[in-house]
């Protein structure tokens, strides 16, 4: 190998910015885990070594309160509320669904009822015209029947009470025999 490669001089490397804040992050949690007597202690040692006539810093330094945990909190809330909506729409989703289907039911339905109201009322029309005392002339008429010239009324001779003896045998047996010996 080369003397040259054994040998290296220090090159001025140009530090980026964010390599530098990481630094100087890593730095400063290093320093800050360790005791508020230490951290004084050293602070006050970096300002006499830099001959600074500025402000002295406490021997005392101030105790800030960590951060609490309320970031993962709101988070855990948001993801939360999110969930919810997305549950809601397939719930509103389904609820429509379901209500679409029925309506197609209830359309198909409706159409069925018109339908079998026609039918109902062709029939109608059918025995109305069937049972017209007209149409069962002709009939009649072409089957050779015809119409009777003289009517015979019978009248039976027979005491009517107010009560109903209408089941009584005895009753029924004289109305037979007085309608066989007319006939």
């Amino acid at each position: 190998m080369s003397t040259s490669a054994t040998a290296r001089k220090p090159q001025n490397r140009k530090v980026s910015p964010s390599a530098k804040s990481r630094t100087q992050f890593r730095d400063a949690r290093v320093a800050l885990s360790q005791p508020a007597h230490v951290i004084a202690a050293k602070s006050r040692s970096r300002y006499e070594a830099a001959d600074k006539k500025a402000r002295i810093p406490s021997k005392k330094p101030r105790i800030v309160k960590a951060p609490q945990r309320q970031d993962k909190l709101v988070i855990w809330s948001v993801r939360l509320f999110a969930l919810g909506i997305v549950v809601s729409l397939f719930a509103v989703v389904g609820i429509q669904t379901t209500i679409a289907k029925r309506q197609i039911e209830i359309d198909s339905i409706r159409q069925e009822q018109s339908a079998q109201i026609t039918e109902f009322e062709k029939l109608r029309n059918d025995v109305a015209e069937l049972k017209s005392p007209e149409r069962i002339t002709r009939r009649a008429e072409t089957l050779g029947l015809i119409q009777p010239t003289r009517f015979v009324s019978i009248s039976i001779p027979m005491e009517v009470s107010p009560r109903s003896d209408q089941q009584n045998d005895e009753l029924w047996a004289q109305v037979k025999a007085i309608i066989n010996a007319t006939s």
